[in-house]
């Protein structure tokens, strides 16, 4: 039985909205999940009349009216993202009362608020354009990861790579590396071949006897998974020793724990976390807080 029945999808008018919205659908329908899709779009008038006043132009009826053109075309583009996935993925379930591929409506918020249902699904899908950047879109990435707790895949440029390939798992035995790993085994049980990457040196004092690799091999092993093994990252900068070799292995999709430590010790001292959002934008992942 899989462990992801609820999903929810943030789009934001970005490019990365397609592999979003495709990754959902894509799980929806493997993993026969209700997937919700909610646009989260800053108004382009704020934005333009932010610009004028700060380069101390006039804002005139031509620009709203422009602003509110790009408005809309946002909104069709995402709307044509979703008619297009459900047709690609056999969703559009309206004939039987249900579509498992459902579009809220739009919302404009400089201050973002997630949706209240969030604290109860069992996955978010976020571009990964939005966690890197400043900006609403980071404070929305902050809000679905350390706020809600729940686990986030953050989509790569390609939704399709989802579907099989290597995997690989940053293993600490955290709390937080554990429940990402329980989010990620439907997309687990579809990879070629699971890595198990650990850093001992990142490992805490704590948590080392329960950090061996192999009890994470054992716990895959009772869910059927068997195509594991073990790789040691060694080096300074866990982070991107751990990505390095995340690469090197040609991994699609890694498995992690994210701010283990305080956002605000990652922001000055770094940390593993902000390796891995700087990683190829072709990587999806799968972070839990």
């Amino acid at each position: 039985m899989s462990d992801c029945h609820v999903l929810l999808a943030v789009t934001t008018g970005a490019g990365d909205d397609e592999a979003v919205v495709d990754a959902a659908a894509w799980l929806s329908a493997a993993e026969g999940a209700k997937a919700h899709v909610v646009p989260v779009l800053v108004n382009p008038a704020l934005e333009f009349v932010d610009l004028a006043v700060e380069l101390g132009a006039p804002v005139t009826g031509q620009t709203l009216r422009d602003a509110e053109r790009v408005d809309l075309e946002v909104q069709a583009r995402i709307r044509s993202l979703v008619a297009l996935a459900r047709a690609r993925y056999g969703l559009d379930g309206r004939a039987a009362g249900r579509e498992s591929l459902t579009l809220h409506p739009h919302r404009h918020d400089r201050w973002w608020t997630p949706p209240a249902i969030l604290p109860l699904a069992d996955l978010t899908l976020f571009g990964r354009g939005g966690a890197r950047g400043p900006g609403m879109l980071t404070d929305a990435f902050d809000a679905w990861v350390l706020r809600s707790g729940t686990p986030t895949l953050l989509v790569g440029s390609e939704a399709s790579s989802l579907q099989g390939g290597r995997a690989a798992i940053a293993w600490d035995n955290s709390a937080e590396a554990v429940r990402a790993v329980r989010a990620a085994t439907p997309l687990l049980s579809r990879a070629s071949e699971i890595v198990i990457l650990q850093a001992p040196g990142g490992v805490a004092r704590d948590r080392r006897e329960g950090a061996a690799p192999d009890r994470l091999q054992a716990y895959l092993d009772d869910c059927g998974l068997t195509r594991v093994r073990v790789e040691t990252v060694d080096g300074l900068g866990e982070g991107e020793r751990l990505i390095e070799a995340t690469e090197r292995l040609e991994a699609r999709v890694l498995v992690a724990g994210a701010f283990d430590h305080s956002r605000a010790r990652e922001a000055l001292f770094g940390g593993a976390t902000r390796a891995f959002l700087n990683a190829a934008p072709a990587l999806h992942l799968l972070l839990s807080h």
